[in-house]
């Protein structure tokens, strides 16, 4: 994948390039239509305009926009620009009428000016311009000047392209009305769009430039800040256009009118977007339109309805199809196979269904075939082996199944096979790999494929990258396999379980990067590794791999990731390991290493971001001395038997995000400077020897973004920790998202930790770390109340344990405001009064336990709470009800003594009537709340009106 996505980048990359220099050409060409004469001079204050302006642009050789220029160097033209040579004819760059010697063409592409474009150059003043190409300068921002109107009578061709201006195009762009060409686009797309500024143009000037400049055949507008702006409809005017390209436009967006696919001379049409432009071929018929001219149609990230038309067919001079990421759906057209002419078809990451037609056999000049991420199933078709001039096939990511034809692997030129993540079973042939000398990319991982792996991949002598990883291969592979190929880099054999790889010599120099994890190995691959010096990813993982790692392993100088976790490696961790400067990932958990950490492991590499040593027999103390600037994320040494106190230096990893010292022998007091640290998120320090208070901070905001905080199993005392609490703000927030793996360089790491979740210890990683937030005081000395307010507020909290402490007070009725808690262990402490009728408003509560306190009262029933069996309430001898058998007594109202004899006194005898009324109307009520608040827990119309009644009362 990682390969994949360079190289689609080198060809955006590429593609851009040529098309800016297309546009380039087409501007040079035109410039060399008039031969001079070289008796013929220009005009001498032509001759000074030109000089004025060379002067206010100095050279750059390093121009930012140098690299754009593609094949044709760059060169800065203006230095052949002098007075010693009156005849600026004769200038670089500069194109003369060959009657008048007036100045028609101006081609400063690829010069290297760099400076600030004044608003009222004089450039605009040469009276017979009508090519000015400015194309790969760097004119650091500048606007392009309104003054540019004044070229209106004479101007054809205009290239301003990749040249660093900015700001809000100028409408009398729409002044110079008899354009061929305008190029306006800005640099080579980059993801993060951090790096370069963009033009600007505005929804009404878009408008008036498409509806003014009726002539246009060639139109590139990339990289263009679009906001509110949409193509307009008179687009489907430019009846002469040959070639439209809007790539990537910050909020462009609306429909792509039908008429832009229909328009008559239309040869290229490239529309790449943010997903915020959209449209549909329902009313595109390319059959009505007679011969088609269009040769090259490319559309990304747009949000299409329907599927491709069947009508596609039509356009048999296409060269180019490559409609990516666009959400087509249905099946996929016979007609393709009209498309005889066809060299590159790509409909990558769109929702295709049903069989890869049989018709795509027909594309004989087919080259690059892109049919990746879509829902195709079927097998792949047999009758493929006609396209004897494929390149490339990449079916990825499919629902393709059976076996693989042979006859793939018969194409002469074949240059890259991608398959993987399929459901594609059988076995691997000999022959698929006899005939192949030219194949560089061969990529199945992710299929269900089987039997041993052909010893004849060794004939693959160019070969760069093979993965099969994630099959069910098995049988033996030699190492020495690989050794015959000259250019091999990349080896994944991951997850083949079945699979035992046995090491050998061989020539392995160019080798980079070897994934054998969750394959059989046993032995420390010394033969490999010792002709393999340039390797910088190794991963023995899950390998059964035992004995030592060799002392001279620190010789592997290149390695970046080193992960060898999960084995049974023995003896200590060799300190010449400090000397792979560059390592980014060194993972060697679970295994049966011993002796101490090398003191080295703190500093030896300013890469290093993941230091991953869990669960081995390790020593002594963790090192002490780190740089200022490291980079480490991770670091994890749970599971060993660590001691001392943990070093202050640890304060200088400012880019720290997982601190995990849980399961050691760690002593001393809660190292308070680990608040400060910016970027943690996770601190499990459980099961140690730490003793003293906590809640002691220097820091203004302590912990901005930690979201677990593990303490358990010490011998903490005092208050627990309000202060840390009221600033845990990462807790304080619904469905935050906590770290689960990071990238380092490109380099994935899956970032698990063992904590106790819902009553039982848990190794969690992926989604279920990453939604978790989680305090676990728990099996300290921590003595006091809750604070109500401060532990209220953490309601993105989903695992709260403060069990085994000499927790004194009530349980917070603020506890019900954690609405996505899970799991709340207050067990064994000293808690009084009644469980408050609010948790019952945790529906996602899972485990509660409440036992072994001083609780008393009835517990409340309803949602969760009827979940829970007597676990949850054990040894609170008050407590009552269900599911306790401890039944609740209901004290009957006893009954009032009789009043007075009657007598003939009508006030009197009304008003103990009345007395008597109310009376009984008040026991009624009474008792009717009760049972409705025993029974569904008060429901809360039912709570509404008694309280109206008693406040009215």
């Amino acid at each position: 994948m990682k390969t994949y996505l360079v190289m689609c980048r080198l060809l955006l990359i590429i593609t851009l390039q040529c098309m800016s220099m297309q546009s380039h050409q087409v501007l040079s060409s035109s410039n060399s239509l008039a031969s001079i004469p070289s008796n013929l001079s220009c005009p001498n204050e032509q001759l000074q305009i030109l000089l004025q302006f060379k002067h206010m642009f100095p050279i750059d050789h390093k121009s930012p926009n140098e690299s754009f220029c593609g094949y044709e160097p760059s060169y800065p033209k203006t230095i052949s620009w002098n007075e010693s040579n009156p005849n600026c004819c004769s200038w670089n760059g500069v194109t003369c009428n060959d009657l008048t010697g007036e100045v028609i063409g101006i081609d400063l592409s690829c010069s290297q000016l760099s400076g600030t474009f004044h608003p009222n150059t004089t450039l605009f003043n040469l009276p017979s311009l009508t090519n000015l190409n400015l194309a790969f300068n760097n004119f650091h921002s500048s606007p392009i000047p309104s003054s540019i109107g004044i070229l209106a009578p004479t101007i054809t061709h205009l290239n301003l392209s990749t040249s660093s201006f900015a700001g809000p195009i100028p409408s009398e762009i729409a002044h110079l009305s008899k354009l061929v060409l305008l190029d306006l686009s800005g640099g080579v797309f980059s993801p993060d769009q951090s790096n370069y500024t963009r033009l600007r143009l505005e929804k009404h000037d878009f408008q008036y430039i498409i509806s003014n400049l009726t002539q246009l055949e060639i139109l590139y507008l990339n990289y263009i800040n679009m906001s509110s702006c949409i193509i307009p409809d008179s687009i489907v005017n430019l009846t002469s256009l040959t070639s439209l390209y809007l790539i990537y436009n910050i909020g462009l967006y609306g429909e792509v009118p039908d008429g832009v696919f229909n328009l008559p001379a239309l040869q290229y049409l490239f529309i790449w977007n943010y997903y915020e432009l959209n449209g549909s071929f329902h009313n595109v018929n390319w059959n009505i339109s007679g011969t088609n001219p269009l040769k090259d149609l490319e559309l990304t990230s747009i949000s299409l309805s329907g599927g491709l038309p069947d009508s596609i067919g039509y356009l048999r001079s296409l060269n180019y199809l490559a409609i990516n990421n666009c959400n087509l759906l249905g099946p996929f057209p016979d007609s393709i196979g009209n498309l005889s002419q066809l060299i590159g078809l790509s409909l990558r990451s769109n929702n295709f269904t049903g069989l890869i037609p049989h018709s795509l056999s027909n594309l004989n000049e087919l080259k690059y075939l892109y049919l990746s991420y879509n829902e195709f199933e079927g097998q792949i078709p047999t009758n493929m082996t006609s396209l004897q001039k494929l390149y490339t096939l990449d079916l990825r990511n499919n629902l393709l199944q059976g076996s693989i034809p042979v006859g793939l692997f018969e194409f002469p030129n074949l240059f890259s096979i991608s398959l993987d993540n399929n459901m594609l079973s059988g076995a691997l042939p000999s022959i698929f790999f006899k005939n192949h000398s030219k194949l560089t990319y061969f990529t199945i991982s992710k299929n269900n494929l089987s039997g041993p792996i052909p010893q004849s991949i060794s004939n693959l002598r160019e070969l760069y990258q093979f993965d099969l990883s994630f099959n069910n291969f098995d049988g033996t592979l030699y190492l020495d396999t690989f050794s015959n190929t000259t250019r091999l880099a990349m080896v994944y054999l991951e997850n083949n379980e079945n699979l035992s790889v046995v090491d050998a010599y061989g020539n392995f120099s160019t080798i980079t990067s070897l994934d054998l994890s969750s394959c059989q190995l046993q032995n420390f691959p010394v033969k490999f590794l010792t002709t393999s010096k340039n390797l910088q990813f190794l991963d023995l993982s899950k390998t059964g791999v035992n004995g030592q790692i060799p002392e001279w392993i620190g010789e592997m100088s290149s390695m970046r990731l080193f992960r060898a976790s999960n084995n049974k490696i023995k003896g200590e961790i060799p300190s010449s390991i400090c000397n792979m400067s560059f390592l980014l990932q060194l993972k060697l958990s679970y295994n049966e290493l011993d002796g101490p950490i090398p003191p080295c492991f703190g500093n030896f590499s300013m890469t290093l971001s993941v230091l991953d040593l869990r669960n081995n027999n390790l020593e002594g103390g963790i090192p002490t001395t780190y740089s200022k600037d490291n980079m480490l994320i991770i670091l994890a040494l749970n599971g060993n038997h660590l001691q001392g106190s943990i070093p202050k230096s640890l304060s200088l990893c400012n880019h720290l995000q997982v601190l995990d010292f849980g399961n050691n022998m760690i002593n001393g007091t809660f190292p308070s400077w680990v608040d400060a640290l910016p970027e943690l998120q996770v601190l499990i320090l459980r099961f140690n020897k730490l003793h003293g208070l906590i809640d002691i901070s220097k820091t203004t905001s302590p912990f901005p973004k930690l979201r677990i905080f593990d303490v358990s199993h010490n011998e903490f005392t005092g208050l627990l920790p309000s202060y840390y609490f009221s600033n845990f703000n990462d807790m304080k927030t619904l469905n935050q998202k906590s770290i689960s793996s990071i990238y380092s360089s490109n380099m994935f790491y899956q970032v698990s930790v063992t904590i106790t979740m819902k009553g039982h210890d848990a190794h969690i990683e992926g989604f279920i770390l990453e939604s978790r937030t989680i305090i676990d005081l728990s099996s300290n000395k921590f003595e006091g109340a809750i604070n109500p307010i401060v532990v209220g507020n953490l309601v993105g909290l989903t695992i709260l344990n403060m069990s085994n402490n000499h927790l004194t007070g009530h349980i917070p009725v603020n506890l019900g405001n954690l609405v996505q808690l899970e799991s709340l262990d207050l067990s064994s402490n000293q808690l009084i009064g009644e469980i408050p009728q609010e948790l019952t408003s945790l529906t996602f509560l899972e485990v509660l336990n409440l036992s072994c306190n001083r609780l008393e009262g009835h517990i409340p029933q309803g949602k969760q709470f009827n979940t829970f069996s007597n676990d949850s309430y054990l040894e609170n001898m008050a407590l009552c009800g269900s599911p306790l058998s401890t039944k609740c007594e209901w004290h009957e109202m006893e009954t009032p003594p009789p009043g007075p004899p009657p007598h003939d006194d009508s006030e009197d005898d009304s008003f103990w009537q009345g007395g008597l009324m109310g009376y009984t109307f008040g026991m009624i009520i009474g008792l009717a709340a009760g049972c409705l608040s025993f029974y569904t827990g008060r429901p809360k119309w039912f709570a509404t009106m008694m309280d109206g009644i008693q406040k009215k009362s």
